[in-house]
C-alpha cells in the first residue's frame, strides 16, 4: 500500500518528476525518508486484533468517550443507531386474502416476519405441504393464505422488503412474490446441490450457497428486466473461496458486501463485482466464461478449526456478528477490525436459527434456539476491563525523536559549564547525561468488551425458529407447526 501511495504521487501530474529525479543522491534519500514518514503518519482505519476497541489514551489517561477512535465519535456505552433500512414494497389488503381457522401447520418450515407498505405486520409461515400462511395484522391475528410453494421445497429465503418467497425444489432455485398469480422465476444454471440463501437488503438479489463451496449471486431483477442480455456471467456472479459445503450466507445490511461459512468453520467477506462506484459498468470479463475473483474483493473473517458454522446474523446497526455452530456455540464478533469479543456454550448441539433487534433501552438482544430444543435469550454486555500486556518497541522514529532531544540537552550542558570545564565536548555531555529508565516489559491498560449475558432459558421442545415482528414481539414455532409469542424479559 506504500508503494502504491508513493507511485501515485510520483505520477501526479502536479509533481515535477524531472526536478525530483535531478536531485542529489543524499537528497534523493532524504526526500523517500519524508514520503516515507509522512505515509506512517496516515491513519489507520482498520481497527487491529491488539486494541480491541479501547478508548484513545495519552500517558496512560483515557481521553473522553466521545473521542473513541474506534466507534465513529461514540461512545462504546452508548446504544448504536440501526441503519436505515430499505422501506417496504409489498401492499397487502386482508379483504383480497383467503382467510383460515387454521392454527398449526404440518412440519414448520419457515417463519418470517413481514411488514407491507401500509404498515401491517404479518408473520408468515410455511408447512411440508408448501402452503404460505400469513398471521395477522397484528391487531386482528387472523390467518391468511398468501400464496403456495411447491410441495417438498426446501431451504427458504424471504425477501422482507419486496414479499418475496425463494425455494429450492428438484428443478432447481425458483422466486415466487406473496400474494400474487405471476409464474415464478427460475435459475437452473447452477449444478450444485443448494445448501443456503438470502436476499440482498433492497430484495433486487439472490445469494446462493452450494455444495461446491461456491457463492453465487443471482441478480434475478435485472434478468427479470432484461439487463445485461447475453452477459450470464453478469446476472449469476461466482465468487470462490471455501473449501467445503456453504452452510450460510448473509448479507450486510447495507448490502455493499456479504459473509458465508461452510462446515469446515471458515468465515469470509466478499465485496460484490459490482460495488465500485460505477456499479461495475466498465468491468471487462477477461476469463472467458465468468468473473474470478481477487484477494482485494475477498478476505478471510474466521479460520475454521473443524466445526462447522450454522448460522451468521448481523446486528442492525451493523456493528457486530454472531455466529452459531455445530457443536452449539456462539461467537461475538466486532466487525470492525474483525475481532472476536466472546465465545459462549449456548446449546448442546446445531444452533437452528438466530435473530437480532436491539431493546427498548436501545441495546443489542440476540435469540438463538437450538437441536436441544431451548430457547435462549441474550443481550449485549458493554464494560471496562484492565488488562496486562507487553509494552510495545519503540518505533524508529520514536528513537530518532528521543537521540535528538538527549543531543539538545547534551549542548545545553555544554553552553552551561563553567570556564573551568570549558574543554568539555559535546560528546563527553552525551555520555554524562542520565540513561533513560528502560521500557517497562508490561504495561497495564482498560479495555472496552463486549459480552452475551443470558437474559432468559426457555425450554421448548422441537423449536426449530424464532424471529422478531417489530415491536409485535418474539414468536417461536416447532416442528409440528405450533407457534406461540414468547414474553420478553422486563415485560409484564
Amino acid at each position: 500500500m506504500l508503494l502504491i501511495w508513493n507511485f501515485r504521487m510520483f505520477n501526479d501530474s502536479s509533481f515535477n518528476r524531472a526536478a525530483f529525479m535531478q536531485l542529489p543522491g543524499n537528497s534523493f534519500l532524504l526526500c523517500l525518508a519524508f514520503c516515507l514518514g509522512c505515509a506512517s503518519q496516515s491513519p489507520n482505519i482498520n481497527t487491529s486484533s491488539n486494541t480491541g476497541g479501547m478508548p484513545a489514551t495519552v500517558g496512560g489517561n483515557h481521553l473522553d468517550p466521545s473521542d473513541n477512535l474506534t466507534t465513529g465519535g461514540s461512545s462504546p456505552y452508548e446504544p448504536p443507531k440501526p441503519l436505515p433500512r430499505a422501506a417496504p414494497e409489498l401492499s397487502l389488503d386482508p379483504k383480497n386474502l383467503k382467510s383460515t381457522s387454521i392454527d398449526s401447520i404440518a412440519e414448520l418450515r419457515g417463519l418470517y416476519p413481514l411488514e407491507t407498505r401500509e404498515g401491517q405486520k404479518y408473520l408468515v409461515t410455511i408447512g411440508k405441504n408448501g402452503t404460505i400462511f400469513g398471521r395477522g395484522p397484528t391487531e386482528d391475528h387472523n390467518h391468511y393464505v398468501l400464496g403456495q410453494l411447491t410441495k417438498d421445497s426446501q431451504v427458504i429465503a424471504m425477501s422482507q422488503t419486496k414479499g418475496l418467497l425463494a425455494a429450492v425444489d428438484e428443478q432447481g432455485v425458483y422466486i415466487r412474490a406473496l400474494a400474487s398469480s405471476e409464474p415464478a422465476q427460475r435459475m437452473r444454471n447452477i449444478n450444485s446441490r443448494i445448501t443456503a440463501m438470502d436476499f440482498s437488503p433492497k430484495g433486487e438479489s439472490l445469494l446462493i450457497g452450494g455444495a461446491d463451496g461456491m457463492v453465487y449471486l443471482w441478480r434475478f431483477e435485472a434478468e427479470k428486466n432484461g439487463e445485461d442480455k447475453g452477459k450470464p456471467e453478469r446476472l449469476l456472479q461466482r465468487y470462490p473461496g471455501l473449501s467445503s459445503t456453504v452452510s450460510s450466507v448473509a448479507f450486510f445490511p447495507t448490502g455493499n458486501f456479504f459473509m458465508a461459512g461452510d462446515w469446515l468453520g471458515d468465515i469470509y467477506a466478499w465485496q460484490r463485482y459490482d460495488a465500485d462506484r460505477y456499479a461495475g459498468e466498465y468491468d471487462r470479463n477477461i476469463s472467458g466464461k465468468r468473473f474470478l475473483t481477487a484477494k482485494t474483493v475477498r478476505t478471510r473473517v474466521r479460520k475454521g478449526r473443524g466445526v462447522g458454522l450454522d448460522k451468521i446474523a448481523y446486528d442492525p446497526a451493523g456493528q457486530f456478528l454472531v455466529a452459531g455452530f455445530q457443536d452449539g456455540s456462539l461467537e461475538l464478533w466486532k466487525l470492525k477490525g474483525t475481532s472476536l469479543e466472546y465465545t459462549v456454550p449456548a446449546h448442546e448441539r446445531t444452533i437452528y436459527s438466530l435473530s437480532m433487534e436491539p431493546r427498548e433501552d436501545g441495546r443489542l438482544r440476540v435469540v438463538s434456539t437450538g437441536k436441544d430444543g431451548h430457547l435462549k435469550i441474550w443481550h449485549l454486555k458493554v464494560y471496562e476491563k484492565e488488562i496486562e500486556e507487553k509494552a510495545k518497541r519503540r518505533s524508529w522514529k520514536a528513537s530518532l525523536q528521543q537521540d535528538l532531544a538527549k543531543k539538545d540537552l547534551a549542548q545545553e550542558s555544554v553552553n552551561s559549564v563553567d570556564q573551568e570545564s570549558s574543554n568539555l565536548s559535546l560528546e563527553e555531555a552525551m555520555a554524562s547525561q542520565a540513561q533513560p529508565s528502560p521500557t517497562p516489559e508490561m504495561i497495564k491498560r482498560r479495555v472496552v468488551k463486549h459480552e452475551l449475558e443470558l437474559e432468559k432459558d426457555i425450554s421448548m421442545p422441537g423449536v426449530v425458529a424464532a424471529t422478531f415482528l417489530g415491536e409485535g414481539g418474539l414468536y417461536a414455532g416447532n416442528k409440528s407447526g405450533k407457534v406461540a409469542e414468547i414474553s420478553l424479559p422486563g415485560e409484564s
